[in-house]
């Protein structure tokens, strides 16, 4: 028998899932659910989520009412507008905001811990600013344009084959725009998120005591002329992010930052680590392994990174090593700080490195499992951006390849270039 090294028991129960792919048109409502907390308005497929994008790009904010996600949804590429848009009509003579005509999100998506795929935008939405002019709004590119302080998003990923990138705005994120007091929790990114000015894993900017917490950026972020980092590309007033992390590269011409691009007033930065490229787009660019460049008011607070992945610094955050990133003691500082068990070490996932408690549930209830940053199971096919080889338990290879079908179920032994094996039950 081979003898395989390293090896980590990841027992996986998942069965296939067969979502219809979007044809980029097809808005359908929604037939279950009553919009409450105990029965909310269920999302089964992709033209119901297309649906709720035209009810709130229309101006029905949903305040109040719940929504909750079914199954994972593949978007299959196409164009799919921003759900809502955000608008500032600015004065024309000062530039200075006057009126917001934004249509925010303001009720609770539940993303029940699955996959949204192939989301493609690359552009925002029409305004009407009057009954005969209207005008593109500049500003929130995400799956949500923006949320209000009621608005909440949890438990969604954005899978690895998204591109969420507008080429003529600014405010960009895979989940939320713009932030403007609400809440986004429970969310990963795997996918690509670029804007011409500020961009973030997760939220593009973000105001007004809003808050992102326990979320993780995997894929790559841009944010060419502007500000960029993992979680959120800029924060200002009273901002939190707590709890994050970020593994994936970030790009930009002006900051830089593992978890955040730029904080202003009394932001909040905590508990948080990176483990992510930080790229300089040219000469001169800011670069901060957890904040680019931070305000002298932002409270900086039990926040880590590995410099040998980040290739930066950031004076007002801990550099350690890879095996203390892995260690118990680091866990507990993370849990410690934020009150409650938030992050758990599991082998196989992050190169060892924290990663959530709800990541691990996956391992048991997800039918599409991010395996690790580009290797997903999804029922008996996995699907990696570099080579796999498959073995049975006596060492019998079975295939090799980057899109693979398991022909029977049973366990199986996954190799990949710099990841640990893995033992994984198919059924």
């Amino acid at each position: 028998m081979k003898k395989f090294y390293a090896l980590f028991w990841v027992l996986l129960s998942v069965w296939q899932v067969s979502a219809q792919p979007w044809d980029g048109t097809s808005a359908e409502v929604w037939t279950q659910g009553e919009g409450t907390e105990q029965a909310p308005y269920l999302i089964e497929k992709p033209s119901n989520l297309a649906y709720l994008s035209q009810k709130v790009t229309a101006g029905e904010s949903y305040e109040g009412k719940f929504f909750k996600l079914t199954t994972n949804l593949d978007m299959n590429g196409k164009d799919f507008p921003v759900i809502g848009y955000y608008y500032e009509k600015a004065d024309p003579e000062t530039g200075d905001p006057i009126e917001d005509m934004s249509h925010y999100f303001a009720g609770v998506f539940d993303g029940n811990h699955k996959t949204i795929d192939g989301l493609t935008i690359t552009k925002t939405n029409t305004v009407q600013i009057t009954a005969d002019s209207t005008a593109e709004a500049e500003m929130g590119v995400g799956l949500f344009a923006c949320l209000s302080e009621s608005g909440i998003i949890r438990n969604l990923v954005i899978g690895p084959q998204s591109n969420i990138a507008c080429a003529n705005a600014v405010g960009t994120g895979a989940i939320v725009g713009v932030l403007n007091g609400g809440i986004v929790e429970n969310c990963a990114n795997l996918g690509y998120v670029g804007s011409i000015m500020i961009a973030g894993g997760i939220v593009g900017a973000m105001y007004e005591n809003s808050t992102v917490q326990y979320c993780a950026n995997k894929g790559k972020v841009n944010g060419a002329f502007g500000d960029a980092g993992g979680i959120v590309g800029a924060m200002d007033l009273s901002a939190i992010v707590q709890g994050c992390y970020n593994m994936g590269e970030v790009e930009a011409y002006t900051t830089v930052g593992g978890i955040a691009g730029k904080t202003s007033q009394e932001d909040k930065v905590l508990y948080c680590y990176s483990a992510g490229k930080l790229t300089e787009a040219a000469g001169g660019v800011k670069l901060g392994a957890i904040v680019g460049e931070a305000n002298a008011d932002t409270k900086m607070e039990g926040n880590f990174y590995v410099e040998k992945f980040t290739k930066s610094i950031d004076l007002n955050a801990e550099p350690i090593s890879e095996e203390e990133m892995r260690s118990e003691t680091t866990l507990q500082k993370f849990n410690n700080g934020l009150g409650a068990t938030i992050f758990k070490t599991v082998p196989a996932l992050n190169n060892g490195f924290p990663c959530f408690v709800w990541e691990t549930k996956e391992l048991t209830s997800a039918g599409q499992l991010t395996i690790a940053n580009d290797l997903l199971l999804n029922g008996r096919k996995l699907k990696s951006s570099q080579p796999l080889t498959i073995y049975d338990l006596s060492g019998r290879m079975i295939t090799k390849g980057q899109d693979i079908q398991l022909n029977e179920a049973g366990n199986y032994l996954i190799l990949r270039p710099g990841m640990k094996t893995l033992k994984v039950t198919v059924k």
